[in-house]
């Protein structure tokens, strides 16, 4: 294994004197019971790698980690399992659809896996030799997507369609007749997006913002239960020999004498020694950071050019009369909402930053309100004039979540080493990179192997070759100290 030296080093530095065994190889068959981490150990844990947060990213992180690179892998997560925080607030969506080429391709390279994600999960052996999850599998409801394209979409859709040409990613160009024919939409132009309270709600738009038609993909869909599809990454992560902690709230990211990380302190008192910890906390990713660079014993300041920050989101549930499960997911700039079948006759709603909606970025998650808004109403209004068979509900009958995202200010995630030797960065990944979990968490292992190994990414990003599609997409992207890149500054990448 070409990391094996690496982690032999690493395993000096946080082995020596603790009689600690280590092993050549992470097992890969045999399941492993979670262990809680807790202060009743008479020494310090140790770990090669620390995992903070166990989403669908830091989960996805820990299978890599420990099964591709034979790292001894601990997760932390502050909450009760599992995608227990934002991941289980996801809508789940599986497209490809992306302003940026590289996105484009991770998506595409997410959305193949999710297509065999049991193969995913078990690392392309026999399934009939390996153990089931007995939770069941997460599962992918193939609708296909679709965007309008008008005179406020022009740019985006010519964009994806240029990515796609260039990936040989399938897709169509409907009329608007046949768009509203096969999916039952009514593609009458309101735009720009409008709230209810507008005197203009509800009235179409003068001809220049005529919805031409429709770019459709047939490749995508979305996953009912992406809570299920975090644990069943950190169950297939322990059978490679991971070990999960929960209910474990970081108090301090430790530094070393060498001037790199040497691991966390726990805020009931556990530490666990690793030198390399990686922030994959969702909204509360900038709350680490500010653990790392705002503690007296680093001495290097953060060198990110841009910070993500948690961001407030309200998805609507909405029954409708007729017609639900033959809906695409569906990319709305005229009217600012996304929307996508659920089970049944329902449809989830949200939006995409319309610049008639309050932003909601906040300065720390736990400044939330947890409640409804008339964002949540606007959303569901917006819906029924794109869909007419949608049902509104009476004020007693509303339902929806209320969740934060992480997103950077250009909505595309930073997937990097940072300033600080050892300590890496999974972060700004809300919103749209559920699809993109499994090809992030080998993107990352294999960055921190180049880095771990003495190379300078941010002179030399890494050509990444993504295993399943075979396309490569430079790591540049994904850099802390990128130039903000030209996309839809939001939840649509």
């Amino acid at each position: 294994m070409a990391a094996a030296a690496w982690v032999r080093g690493l395993r000096t530095q946080i082995g020596r004197g603790c009689g600690c065994h280590v092993s050549a190889a992470a097992p890969t068959t045999s399941w492993r019971r979670t262990r809680l981490l807790t202060t009743s150990s008479a020494r310090p844990q140790t770990a090669d790698v620390v995992v903070i947060g166990a989403g669908v990213i830091g989960t996805s992180l820990a299978l890599e980690l420990t099964r591709v690179a034979g790292l001894r892998t601990v997760c932390l997560d502050m909450l009760s399992g599992a995608g227990a925080g934002s991941t289980s607030y996801s809508s789940g969506i599986s497209r490809t659809c992306y302003s940026t080429l590289p996105g484009t391709a991770f998506a595409w390279e997410g959305h193949q896996v999710w297509k065999n994600w049991r193969d995913h999960l078990e690392g392309g052996r026999d399934h009939a030799h390996q153990h089931e999850d007995p939770q069941g599998y997460a599962q992918l409801a193939l609708t296909g997507a679709a965007i309008p394209r008008s005179r406020l979409s022009a740019k985006f859709v010519d964009t994806v369609v240029q990515h796609m040409d260039t990936l040989n990613i399938p897709y169509e160009l409907l009329s608007r007749e046949d768009s509203e024919a096969r999916f039952g939409l009514d593609l009458t132009a309101y735009g720009p997006p409008k709230n209810m309270d507008h005197q203009d709600f509800g009235t179409p738009s003068d001809p220049s913002y005529a919805i031409e038609g429709t770019l459709y993909m047939p490749e995508a869909g979305y996953v009912g239960d992406p809570q299920l599809a975090a644990k069943n990454l950190k169950c297939a992560a322990q059978r490679a020999g991971a070990e999960f902690a929960f209910n474990a709230r970081v108090a301090e990211v430790m530094t070393g004498a060498n001037g790199r990380v040497s691991g966390v302190r726990l805020q009931d008192g556990t530490s666990i020694s690793s030198p390399i910890v990686i922030n994959a906390a969702g909204p509360y990713s900038t709350a680490v950071n500010r653990l790392v660079f705002g503690s007296e014993d680093v001495e290097v300041e953060n060198d990110m050019l841009f910070h993500p920050k948690p961001y407030r989101v309200e998805v609507a549930y909405a029954d409708v009369s007729h017609g639900a499960q033959k809906l695409p997911m569906f990319a709305d700039m005229d009217l600012g909402i996304y929307l996508r079948p659920d089970v049944g006759e329902k449809v989830l709603t949200g939006g995409i930053e319309a610049e008639c909606d309050p932003h909601g970025w906040l300065e720390h998650p736990d400044d939330m309100d947890p409640s409804l808004s008339d964002l949540w109403t606007n959303y569901v209004y917006r819906l029924a004039l794109r869909l007419p068979a949608t049902q509104l509900p009476r004020a007693s009958e509303t339902r929806g979540v209320v969740a934060m995202y992480d997103a950077t200010p250009d909505w595309i995630p930073i997937y990097d080493k940072s300033s600080l030797p050892g300590y890496y960065l999974a972060i700004g990944t809300s919103g749209n990179q559920f699809k993109n979990c499994a090809p992030a968490g080998q993107y990352l292992t294999e960055l921190v192997q180049s880095v771990e190994n003495g190379r300078d990414t941010d002179v030399n990003p890494i050509e990444f070759c993504l295993p399943r599609t075979g396309n490569v997409v430079n790591g540049a992207i994904f850099s802390r100290r990128r130039d903000m890149v030209d996309s839809t500054k939001s939840v649509m990448g």
